[in-house]
């Protein structure tokens, strides 16, 4: 590892004292927000070092999708990967759940005293819960439209880049959307089998429709299942709506050909996969007997590879957008979590402290994983972050103490921690937060290239 390396920041702006990077003199000119050109965006390459990316889920505060979306693509712009924003606090419409909710096809659903719920009313007609959640989707696709228009007016060519598309996996969906009794779908098999098969059935469209709004036949999309209760429906410890029982537990065997299916159909269109586990416990190589329950990533990410590799033997010009799309590719599956917070260890450590809990990450990376590390933290007002340099140093000696080759930060991307509660923050601290994990990215690029 080297001993020392670059540590200006992305913008030019002097470092603290303490290597803390200042918000990017831009940001805080007065006036409408300014993206990075092109010098500062030629400036995060290094030639012939594997680049580790910059991306995000797409939370992001205020009203304003067509502020957000633009902000989004303006500093995650290629080599890295923006996200459809998605805005929270413009109301119920406008959650993941609802997001996720407003793409199901031949299903009756509306809001209930439970939330979300099936109505099995047999109706052909929306009901206008759907109705106006997918209304709210529809604006969302014009405003990303929009952003891409924009930012490609002032670039003077089309735009380019990659776009990351977050919804609410499948077995959270069940667990968060409801029967008319109040219970979670994930309780019936049936109705959890119909949700499961509806989404499936939607997603090609989905991804016609993003192509479509960018004006991109060819632009690599990648879909992220957000998944903060698969665990506990691995572990059978969700509650009913009683509180007296339990909702049936999921199987392994039964994760690994749900997300398969999942894997499958993306990448028949073209589509690359991540599956956020983050805030889950993930089982690591050397865990002892003591630890506690977490999932085997390892066997989730082999089902879905082998479902990509099954795609990708057996492409046909019906299954993709066009049939140049089959010389793209599609990347292998993504598996995001942070490896201290996904640890089984009953003992506390300190972040980025104590390389056992990243052997499961590294482990991952070796199988052919691309891996996403929500590290980053976030930008505060009255809180000053973590040095960049300091916790990109800290984040290759865990990657170098298990024995990761340096080749394999070519499939790490890095995003914020707990990207939900980027929601939070103020527009101008969620902006500079984005901008701080393109910097992120960088430094830990150059430490590559000087190892």
């Amino acid at each position: 590892m080297p001993a020392a390396f670059s540590t200006r920041n992305l913008s030019g702006n002097p470092q603290h004292a303490d290597g803390a990077p200042n918000t990017p003199a831009r940001l805080s000119l007065p006036g409408e927000y300014r993206a990075p050109e092109e010098e500062e965006i030629l400036s995060r390459l290094i030639e012939g070092t594997p680049t580790v990316h910059a991306t995000t889920s797409g939370f992001f505060p205020g009203d304003s999708q067509r502020e957000a979306q633009y902000r989004m693509l303006g500093e995650l712009g290629a080599p890295n990967i923006p996200a459809l924003a998605l805005l929270p606090a413009r109301g119920w419409r406008y959650s993941l759940l609802s997001r996720t909710v407003a793409q199901l096809e031949g299903m009756d659903y509306d809001i209930g005293e439970s939330g979300w719920r099936l109505s099995f009313g047999g109706s052909s007609v929306r009901s206008k819960d759907a109705h106006l959640a997918r209304l709210s989707w529809d604006s969302d696709i014009n405003m990303l439209a929009d952003a891409a228009g924009r930012l490609s007016e002032r670039a003077g060519v089309p735009w380019q880049g990659s776009l990351n598309l977050a919804l609410l996996g499948p077995v959270s969906l069940g667990a968060r959307m409801h029967l008319p009794r109040g219970e979670a779908v994930l309780s019936d098999r049936g109705a959890w089998r119909d949700t499961v098969d509806s989404m499936l059935y939607c997603l090609p469209s989905v991804f016609a429709r993003l192509r479509e709004a960018l004006d991109a036949a060819h632009v690599p999309l990648n879909l992220e299942l957000i998944e903060p209760d698969l665990l506990a429906a691995h572990l059978g410890s969700i509650r009913s709506s009683s509180g007296y029982s339990r909702v049936r537990s999921v199987p392994m065997p039964e994760l690994e050909e749900l997300y398969a299916r999942y894997a499958l159909i993306a990448a028949e269109h073209g589509v690359s996969l991540s599956l956020n586990v983050d805030g889950n416990a993930v089982i690591g190589p050397s865990d002892s007997a003591l630890a506690k329950p977490g999932l085997d990533a390892m066997a989730l990410y082999r089902a879905m590879s082998g479902a990509v590799a099954t795609a990708e033997a057996a492409p046909t010009v019906d299954s993709l957008p066009n049939a140049e799309s089959e010389d793209r590719g599609v990347e292998a599956p993504e598996m995001i979590f942070s490896p201290d917070r996904a640890s089984t260890s009953r003992m506390s450590a300190a972040p980025l402290s104590d390389a056992r809990r990243w052997e499961s990450a590294v482990a991952l990376l070796e199988a052919g994983a691309r891996l996403r590390l929500p590290v980053v933290d976030h930008i505060r007002d009255k809180h000053k972050p973590a040095s960049i340099p300091q916790r990109a140093r800290a984040l290759y000696s865990m990657l170098n103490a298990v024995g990761a080759d340096p080749a394999l930060l070519s499939r790490i991307s890095v995003s914020e921690e707990n990207s939900a509660t980027m929601t939070e923050l103020s527009i101008q601290d969620a902006t500079a937060t984005l901008a701080r994990s393109v910097e992120f990215a960088r430094v830990l690029t150059e430490i590559a290239a000087e190892a």
